[in-house]
């Protein structure tokens, strides 16, 4: 929750400051990123964020070591990084509640005959009856027939019944169609377009592309106390938790 509010406590104060709108959303992206920090005690780049507090306060418990211990952290980093990603959209802290509200209570009523399926019981019928439908293979009207012991009409018969016979003809053209054969898929001369000079483009602006770069290059960047702090963290391998998310943010020989 705590998450959340510095998020949301971010958009607000980033949303209301002088500049231009990329400036301000390039701010949020790394407000959004220091959020974690923030929240879990160790305020490691609040002073720099300008508005976000102080610094440590007082009898305040730095979290973050353990949560990178028991590999948390950087679970929570993962999700926060991609939320970071649409700061430009977060920017203009507009959300899509009402646009929402209006299309569920437009689809109540656009069920092709104008069905209300919100009433008791209504949505619930119909699934019951799909289900015995499918189960049995038999038109509506024999179910009619059999629970009102009354028949619904000839109208609702010839429905149903053409219906049927749409579903026959469809299964018997594709029980006639030939088979088509397999064909490998062979890599073109010119490469493949995942892959080498031909691949495609990723999927942000350079600009970010090479902020995040950046961004990654200065995390693996360790002191000599950091490491060797590293190495006892990560002592066992398979067994440290640690070890694994480390590894995952590295190109290693293995």
């Amino acid at each position: 929750m705590r998450l959340r509010t510095a998020v949301t406590k971010a958009i607000q104060h980033r949303k209301v400051e002088e500049g231009e709108m990329k400036e301000k959303a390039e701010k949020l992206r790394l407000d959004i990123v220091n959020g974690p920090s923030h929240v879990f005690g160790e305020h490691l780049h609040c002073k720099s964020r300008g508005y976000f507090c102080n610094g440590p306060k007082e009898d305040e418990t730095n979290y973050i070591a353990d949560l990178k211990a028991s590999g948390v952290y950087h679970k929570i980093m993962e999700a926060v990084n991609v939320l970071a990603d649409h700061s430009s959209h977060l920017i203009y802290d507009v959300d899509s509640n009402m646009v929402e509200h209006y299309n569920s209570v437009v689809a109540r009523f656009t069920g092709g005959k104008r069905i209300n399926c919100v009433q008791r019981g209504s949505y619930q019928m119909r699934c019951a009856a799909a289900v015995v439908s499918h189960n049995t293979s038999q038109p509506f009207y024999k179910l009619h027939k059999t629970l009102l012991k009354s028949s619904p009409g000839v109208y609702t018969k010839r429905l149903e019944t053409r219906h049927v016979a749409k579903i026959s003809k469809r299964a018997e053209r594709e029980r006639m169609k030939p088979r088509a054969r397999r064909c490998l898929k062979l890599t073109p001369k010119a490469g493949d377009s995942d892959y080498g000079p031909m691949a495609k483009k990723p999927d942000m602006e350079a600009a970010m592309f090479q902020s995040k770069l950046e961004e990654h290059m200065k995390i693996l960047q360790k002191t000599r106390n950091e490491i060797d702090e590293l190495e006892r963290n990560t002592r066992g391998q398979s067994d440290s938790p640690e070890w694994f998310e480390e590894r995952r943010i590295r190109l290693t020989a293995s």
